[in-house]
């Protein structure tokens, strides 16, 4: 189902001044969920025209205030497609980051003061998904019988397993491709979103992936990557077909990567933070989270020194005794 995004300016005439000057709204509507929020700015009641939402006329007034608009829209078209690109579920509260809008406008020369000046935004954690082992090996075991989601299922195995974002992915060519020393074929590229480098060796599954399309290469790019809405709409097709709950989307791969390709298996998150291209530890954290797996792996190792780990216990408490 294609996603409704509106964005609504209006007047609240019941809250009118004693100079007839109206607060202004916008009103956000993402796939029937709304929000509204005050502009913080006051049109004349004479040159607000409700039908369009705008100011009429070429005043001086007008004209500032239509510019201000403007550039509401614009950053909030800016937060809304950000979001998009990340494959989050946008929704309509998710866009009203209106601190930046105000600090924006305040900053050009468009407000006289920033209303959210003194206000500070906490920042709400969240728990990034990703697929398991047994809902990865469901995946690469689906055998579909159109095409196109035989393609989406073939790039989303492989960004499962390299790490790579839709952009870089998408972006992809021949020169990317690096043979080492040691007869290993490696991908040398730079993330589209970020420009920091990013450098991964390929494994078997994504080695035979790559093999599978390159004599269908159109101008030397990797992989038939379709547009970022129809591939996740085919992921979704998928995921329904297997019986997989989650919101299979572009950047699950990526989180996957993550966590049950490499974290659960130990390779270790600086290894990890580099293949992503993040250029922060803390941010491959977000990413890593300590599965099942590695949990039970590290106790072991505990299981295994536990005549020492006991002996140093009862040493501790003998010594404390005399204390």
């Amino acid at each position: 189902m294609k996603s409704t995004f509106r964005i609504l300016f209006y007047a609240k005439w019941e809250a009118s001044d004693e100079a007839k000057m109206l607060p202004i709204y916008v009103r956000i509507t993402i796939n029937g969920t709304k929000a509204r929020f005050s502009l913080k700015i006051r049109v004349s009641e004479k040159i607000w025209d409700a039908k369009s939402g705008r100011a009429i006329g070429h005043s001086h007034e007008a004209l500032q205030a239509n510019r201000y608009l403007d550039s509401v829209v614009t950053r909030i078209n800016t937060i809304y497609y950000r979001l998009c690109e990340q494959s989050e579920a946008v929704t309509a509260q998710m866009v009203r980051i209106f601190k930046r809008i105000t600090t924006m406008c305040f900053k050009s020369g468009l407000m006289a003061k920033d209303p959210f000046c003194d206000v500070r935004l906490k920042k709400v954690k969240k728990d990034r998904g990703y697929l398991t082992r047994h809902e990865l090996e469901l995946i690469l075991n689906y055998k579909p019988t159109k095409k196109r989601l035989e393609k989406a299922r073939d790039v989303f195995v492989f960004c499962c397993f390299t790490g790579f974002d839709y952009s870089t992915t998408a972006s992809l060519t021949e020169q990317n491709l690096v043979l080492a020393d040691d007869g290993s074929m490696w991908i040398e590229t730079h993330r589209v979103k970020t420009g920091v480098a990013s450098k991964v060796k390929l494994l078997d599954i994504p080695l035979s992936i790559l093999k599978k399309y390159e004599s269908t290469r159109i101008n030397g790019y990797l992989l038939p990557v379709l547009s970022n809405a129809k591939y996740n709409l085919y992921l979704k097709e998928i995921a329904t077909a297997l019986g997989i709950r989650k919101r299979v989307t572009s950047h699950l791969a990526r989180h996957t990567f993550a966590t049950t390709v490499t974290y659960a298996n130990g390779v270790s998150i600086e290894s990890i933070s580099k293949m992503l291209g993040h250029t922060k530890l803390a941010t491959t954290q977000i990413y890593a989270r300590i599965v099942d797996q590695t949990v039970s792996r590290e106790m072991d190792k505990l299981s295994e020194a536990s005549i020492r780990l006991s002996d140093f216990i009862s040493v501790k408490i003998y010594v404390y005794r005399f204390l």
